[in-house]
């Protein structure tokens, strides 16, 4: 059983029925009081997601590995955009704006100021960076989407300031975008003293979403 505490973060504030429609979304399966207040009397929100098929449950919260699934990705841990294949539109997230160069070779994201990691620490162009180097030099990890597919094409990415990252690509391929751009981003200052991103199961993550496991 997961307990997932709702946080807030700057320019983000989802709402019950948005939670509750999420969930759904996701096909997870709640107990008869999914949404409950805090017993520390803060008034946050708590949904409790248990995973009914499974016949157990590790408690992993990795968003780079094969199994991740919601709430890891995406609630806990967000993407710079969010494309709906309903609707064919892009929502930016994490990034506010994106665009290529003139040759196609290197993406280029303006990230969302104020937004902070669950545990106070600034979300930065550095930690898109490193996620982004990170699943480059880790083959073995899946990452979000379609992620892997651009791995071979993509040379590196950098931080530029903090609210701008660059990607930079071998030869000019903007599908590459949707597959960036929906990566779940992971926070560097916790993640650089990682032995072996593969195998760390994230215990008790950090991330920029409204969820956080407690």
């Amino acid at each position: 059983m997961k307990t997932i505490s709702r946080h807030h973060k700057q320019g983000f504030d989802l709402t019950r029925r948005g939670l509750l429609q999420a969930a759904g979304a996701a096909g997870v399966l709640a107990g008869t009081a999914p949404f409950v207040r805090a017993q520390d009397g803060s008034g946050a929100p708590l949904l409790r997601i248990g995973a009914g098929q499974a016949a157990s449950w590790v408690r992993n919260f990795n968003p780079l590995v094969p199994d991740s699934l919601f709430p890891t990705q995406y609630a806990i841990h967000e993407p710079m955009l969010v494309f709906s294949t309903a609707t064919g539109k892009t929502t930016p997230w994490l990034a506010t704006g994106w665009g290529f160069s003139d040759d196609g070779k290197r993406l280029t994201f303006t990230l969302r100021d104020g937004v902070k990691w669950s545990d106070g620490q600034p979300f930065t162009a550095r930690d898109v960076a490193f996620t982004l180097n990170l699943l480059k030099k880790n083959p073995g990890l899946s990452g979000s989407g379609g992620i892997r597919g651009v791995m071979d094409t993509m040379t590196g990415a950098a931080a530029t300031d903090d609210l701008t990252c660059t990607v930079d690509f071998s030869r000019a391929f903007t599908p590459a975008l949707y597959a960036i751009g929906q990566q779940s981003i992971v926070p560097e200052h916790l993640w650089k003293d990682v032995a072996d991103p593969v195998t760390f199961a994230n215990g008790n993550p950090v991330g920029t979403g409204p969820f956080t496991q407690v």
